[in-house]
């Protein structure tokens, strides 16, 4: 700062009223680095005396400002610096009176708000590089904080050449093992580095972490120090034989909660490259096979955990070994850990595979009915969840596929050979053999089983039904050709949750042979069915009306009610709201032919 400017400064001081109850100003110009000391000397302040402290005349000054001149205006020039204030003879002066710095430090440190103490003039002093760029310090004024210690303002800075947030240390390292793993290239690095002071970010690093500060930063070893150290955490100490060098173990509790809090953020994925490298650095796999499953549920440091418990899983269906409640508390753990949503749809075939496995443990004596009827109960009520599971196996087993994983995908597919010789060769083959003893007997006189709802009374049991309950009802028929009645019983319980309504699931015996062209007919009024060739192909026909065309079905329904109509789902669902509204309107019953499952 130059001469003329400091003169004035001061001369404002000193001219300035005082405040209350003072009868004289003394201000301590503090320059520890004795950078203005000739400026001092030179300085002439009229109605103001100069004192300058050696170090060896304290007791002096403190005798003259505190007993001899009790009336005299002061400069007091200080360049000494106190460790510890009990040191300084002098405080209790300095506290009732002024301090003056005329330093580019002093200047940036009252301009942020960071208190003037030594240990933090230091701090800024040794970030002098840093505080030259305004786009850096205003970066740092963003960030918010106040200073009364060091350790904020490291870090804080530290934030601003990472590309972090805020000051947080974990910010701090994510962004720096989100970088290249080589020193030489990374960002952060370079940044502190340059302008910062890398010897202080070692020294953070290792108060955090416990990693070595006195060796050569070494990011891969600061990653694996991290990593095994975390799952050091809660993992059996005797799987990390040859490991300890990577084991902090004083700040296990640091290098978790670090991991963890990345593990869960939006850039998770980044987290997953990174443990999957230090994976197969360190041949962590192979430790992982051998861990106890109790050992494998508690920890998701990294995804090979969940690897080596899948594999198990999956390795012991293969073998037919299918252990239900330990599958299903696995599953259920495993989903609230990081990497249940990367696994979820190898997890959901080991659910579905353990559901399939209960329901043959409870009835795996076989099926013991007596009458065709309890079995078409039993599948209305019980038995259908089990192609349900099947589908959802199949969906799963799939999309886990798709993802190529080599560490799973082996023993995925010979847990799906169980699986399958599960449905078809236990559940369909036996379920199957009992309907069709228990059904022979009607088949082979009737054509149909006695006692079962059947698909051609639909129309009269139900429709017609609906339609005499008022003349406000309305009775809407939409048509899925080929739904299954599990996907019929997962459509009922997400209607009733999504609508908070009310929804029914019943089945009927399909006509015989149960294809399309058959099913459609049955499904309107029915009466004097019959079959004719056209060019070789069969054709229904009721009351000698086709049933061919979603027009043709139409003017079916109209022969009982002339307030009925038929339509595609696709032509339906193109219409705008008020096109829909006058289509409905006068319509007493009409049919949705949706024919596709979507």
């Amino acid at each position: 700062m130059p001469y003329k400017d400091i003169q004035k400064r001061l001369e404002e001081r000193f001219s300035t009223p005082l405040s209350d109850f003072y009868e004289r100003r003394i201000i301590f110009w503090k320059d520890e680095d004795r950078e203005f000391e000739s400026v001092f000397d030179e300085l002439e302040l009229n109605g103001v005396s100069k004192i300058k402290l050696d170090g060896s005349n304290t007791f002096e000054v403190k005798m003259l400002l505190s007993v001899d001149d009790l009336t005299g205006n002061y400069l007091v020039y200080s360049p000494i610096s106190y460790d510890h204030p009990e040191d300084n003879w002098l405080l209790n002066i300095e506290l009732y009176s002024e301090e003056f710095r005329s330093d580019l430090t002093s200047l940036r440190m009252s301009s942020l708000g960071i208190e003037d103490t030594p240990v933090l003039r230091k701090t800024m002093k040794l970030y002098s590089k840093f505080f030259d760029s305004k786009a850096r310090e205003a970066k740092l004024v963003r960030i918010g904080n106040s200073y009364s210690s060091p350790t904020q303002l490291h870090l804080d800075i530290m934030a601003v050449l990472a590309g972090a947030e805020s000051g947080s240390i974990s910010q701090i390292l994510q962004k720096l093992l989100t970088d290249e793993l080589d020193t030489a290239s990374n960002t952060v690095i370079e940044n502190i580095s340059s302008f910062g002071s890398l010897p202080a970010f070692k020294q953070v690093i290792n108060r955090f972490t416990d990693y070595p500060e006195n060796q050569e930063l070494d990011l891969e070893e600061l990653a694996s120090f991290i990593l095994i150290s975390a799952l050091a955490q809660n993992f059996d100490e005797s799987l990390l034989k040859g490991l300890e060098s990577y084991i902090s173990g004083t700040k296990n509790a640091n290098c978790y909660s670090f991991v963890h809090e990345w593990m869960l953020s939006k850039d998770s994925k980044s987290y997953f490259e990174l443990a999957r490298d230090v994976e197969r650095r360190l041949r962590l796999a192979s430790r992982f096979e051998k861990a106890d499953t109790d050992a494998l549920l508690s920890s998701d440091v990294f995804p090979g955990i969940d690897e080596a418990l899948l594999s198990r899983y999956f390795s012991e269906i293969g073998e037919n070994v299918i252990k239900v409640e330990e599958i299903f508390s696995a599953v259920e753990a495993k989903r609230t850990q990081a990497w249940f949503a990367e696994f979820e749809d190898f997890y959901d075939c080991l659910y579905y595979a353990a559901k399939m496995q209960e329901f043959y443990l409870k009835y795996n004596s076989g099926f013991h009915f007596t009458k065709p009827q309890e079995v078409w109960k039993f599948y209305e009520d019980e038995a259908y969840l089990m192609d349900a599971w099947y589908r959802k196996f199949q969906l799963s087993f799939q999309n886990a596929l798709s993802q190529n994983n080599e560490v799973l995908e082996e023993s995925l597919r010979q847990a799906a050979e169980t699986i399958e010789k599960l449905y078809h060769n236990w559940f369909l083959a036996g379920l199957m053999e009992k309907w069709t003893e228990l059904t022979e007997s009607d088949f082979a006189s009737l054509g149909y089983v006695s006692n079962i709802d059947r698909q051609k009374d639909f129309y009269s049991s139900m429709v017609n039904v609906e339609n005499k309950k008022g003349p406000s009802r309305r009775s809407v028929v939409i048509i899925s050709d080929a739904l299954r009645y599990e996907v019929a019983a997962q459509l009922r319980d997400e209607l009733v949750t999504q609508t908070n309504g009310a929804a029914e699931l019943t089945a009927r015996q399909s006509v015989f042979p149960s294809i399309t062209k058959f099913g459609m007919a049955s499904l309107l009024n029915v009466w004097n069915p019959s079959i004719e060739l056209n060019n070789g192909t069969p054709e229904v026909l009721l009351d000698r009306y086709s049933t061919k065309s979603t027009k043709d079905r139409e003017k079916r329904l109209q022969t009982i009610n002339h307030k009925s109509a038929a339509i595609q789902a696709e032509d339906y669902k193109a219409m705008k709201m008020k096109e829909r509204r006058e289509y409905l309107k006068g319509k007493e019953v009409v049919y949705i032919y949706h024919n596709k499952i979507d």
